[in-house]
């Protein structure tokens, strides 16, 4: 996994834009790419510059340093590209999409030095709104919006009550998830995230 070229090609990018061509390319619907390409356009770099995680505790090395955040959204994207072969007849325009966006709000502002939990949320709301200026109908990124704010599955910060979900958090998940979409969005976070399989490999 060359991750420096990864590096390299963020900090040479004008803009988010750039660093995500190969994956917005795989979005077949015009349409849908250039919303996404004016949503891109108003997201700061720093926002893929920073690293994934505040903590580094869970993700891979490689996932905790410049451009980590982009690197681990691309290697999500990697992920869902072998999901895509074993189920093709999904959504996987809103897919794309929202995986590309899932985790732009990890960092609230350019000089903290820790994610916020609510970042799920906040990219939702964000697109949300945008699409709303826009005028673009409510099926479309309602849709995406709910990949995006439940891409974290049983971590999602609304979970943060285990007392709560205990006797079967699993069911509830199920009844909050909704679509198959959203479990194979929130199986290639868990698997991109996931510092044991890929530190094995490096």
């Amino acid at each position: 996994m060359d991750f420096r070229q990864d590096q390299i090609l963020l900090e040479k990018s004008p803009s988010l834009i750039q660093y995500f061509e190969n994956q917005i390319n795989l979005i077949k619907s015009e349409e849908i790419k250039q919303l996404l390409i004016s949503f891109l356009g108003n997201i700061p770099k720093y926002k893929m510059e920073k690293p994934t995680s505040g903590s580094g505790k869970y993700h891979p090395f490689w996932q905790n340093d410049y451009a980590g955040n982009g690197i681990h959204t691309k290697n999500v994207i990697k992920i869902l590209q072998v999901f895509e072969r074993a189920f093709p007849n999904l959504r996987w325009d809103e897919i794309y999409c929202a995986a590309i966006l899932h985790d732009i709000e990890k960092w609230e502002n350019s000089e903290i030095d820790h994610t916020t939990n609510k970042h799920p949320k906040l990219a939702a709301e964000k697109f949300k709104t945008f699409c709303k200026e826009k005028k673009i109908p409510k099926k479309f990124y309602k849709f995406v919006c709910h990949l995006i704010m439940w891409h974290d599955g049983r971590f999602n910060f609304t979970y943060a009550d285990k007392e709560k979900i205990k006797a079967n958090y699993t069911k509830g998940l199920k009844k909050k998830m909704k679509y198959t979409e959203a479990f194979i969005l929130h199986s290639a976070d868990m698997i991109s995230s996931s510092r044991d399989l890929w530190e094995s490999y490096i």
